[in-house]
């Protein structure tokens, strides 16, 4: 375990002050909790000075687009087109497509890691680990919504996606593989360039946290609109949709779980009954002017069911936990400097956070990715004595998971 140092990083009451700025300080894992506020919710958890998400809102979609430009430019001359940048999607082109979208998702988490000194863990999920179990639920419950909304569309209005005839050939088959392999990826790029890092960072321009959310998720959903380059009311309103949609779903959940697996489902599903109903030739995206209609309003319905279910999913299982029995608990344990509790986990409903700074008890235990707790009522010394041993992860949590020894005194949180 670390010793406490005199000139350590700044404990949870502590700011850093001006003459810190540009120090290795404001590089240690502890600094970087200091900027992450995990008594407020997913969303509005960050904290960073007022140009530093316009580096991130700008700077990732300009860097998708230059890059998709120089792709197009590649795939044009192994093509051989005399038209790169035509609308008409090849497998290359659409390759080209996914591959600069996901660049720029990483690109937006690798530029606010940098620039606002945070973990990149507390940019997937906070103040909760990230849950693949609910990455498969959410992937399943959103394809069956959206597997429906795209077969009331096929019967209420046919025509309006574009869709052609049935074909397949080896067009189809070469894109339905770069729609398997890569739009995933893809989907995952768009959610970290704006659920990941657009929506906290723009957040974070407002102290108050209903009005930081608003902020956020306007922000957010607009630029997810913006991207799409569409000049189509219809289709603008329908992408605004989709970004403060999958923004409320990772507020919801506190994590980008749920906002990755729908958005997985939606491209994936819509590309591939795009790409077998084009007649087995390569189709086009039109996103020019009056290029939608209402029919998208079906598809706006999916994603306001696909939030109900997650703020349905997310309540039953608070309700779970909370009801859970003190002896099911198998511990983590907050080990020494540490930033308050209830900047760490959040401040959720019947969970009471204290305080975890130095040596000093009490010391909160809790579930391994749950929001239940316990708080220990011994100091950190005693802790070491009966087995526990408190672990440093640099950029993550101070915790290890343990089981809870015996005669150990909890009470709930």
């Amino acid at each position: 375990m670390n010793t406490p140092r005199a000139a350590g990083p700044w404990t949870g009451t502590e700011r850093p002050s001006a003459s810190d700025a540009g120090s290795s300080r404001l590089l240690t894992p502890e600094h970087a909790r200091s900027l992450v506020d995990g008594s407020r919710p997913f969303g509005a958890h960050l904290r960073m000075s007022w140009w530093k998400p316009l580096v991130v809102i700008l700077v990732p979609p300009l860097a998708m687009v230059v890059l998709q430009v120089l792709l197009y430019q590649l795939v044009g001359v192994i093509e051989g087109s005399d038209d790169p940048m035509s609308a008409t999607l090849t497998p290359l082109k659409f390759l080209a497509v996914n591959l600069s979208i996901a660049t720029a998702g990483v690109l937006a988490i690798l530029l606010l890691v940098w620039i606002a000194k945070v973990p990149w863990r507390s940019l997937i999920s906070a103040p909760r680990a990230f849950d693949a179990r609910r990455l498969t639920y959410y992937l399943i419950a959103a394809m069956l919504l959206v597997g429906a909304g795209i077969g009331v569309v096929a019967l209420v209005a046919p025509d309006a996606p574009g869709w052609t005839a049935f074909g397949v050939t080896g067009t189809t088959v070469g894109m339905l593989v770069i729609v398997v392999l890569s739009t995933p990826v893809q989907a995952v790029g768009e959610e970290l360039m704006f659920r990941s890092a657009v929506l906290p960072a723009a957040a974070s321009w407002v102290r108050a946290v209903r009005p930081a959310l608003v902020v956020g998720l306007v922000v957010s959903g607009l630029g997810f609109a913006v991207v799409h380059g569409s000049a189509d009311p219809w289709l603008f309103g329908y992408y605004t949709v989709i970004g403060i949609s999958t923004g409320l779903m990772a507020i919801i959940s506190r994590g980008i779980e749920a906002p990755v697996a729908f958005h997985v489902a939606n491209n994936v599903l819509f590309t591939t009954v795009n790409t077998v109903m084009a007649d087995g030739e390569a189709f086009a995206i039109d996103r020019s002017t009056d290029s939608g209609d209402a029919s998208l309003l079906i598809l706006g319905g999916v994603n306001v069911a696909m939030v109900v279910l997650v703020w349905l999913h997310e309540r039953r299982a608070r309700a779970a936990r909370a009801g859970r029995p003190a002896g099911s608990i198998k511990p983590s344990v907050v080990g020494e400097g540490v930033h308050p509790v209830g900047q760490l986990f959040g401040r959720e409903e019947g969970l009471e956070v204290a305080d975890c700074l130095g040596r000093r008890a009490p010391h909160l235990v809790r579930a391994p990715g749950a929001d239940r707790a316990a708080v220990v009522q011994q100091p950190v010394e005693q802790l070491q004595g009966d087995g526990i041993h408190p672990t440093v992860e640099p950029g993550g949590v101070h915790q290890r998971e343990q089981a809870l020894p015996a005669g150990l005194r909890v009470r709930r949180a």
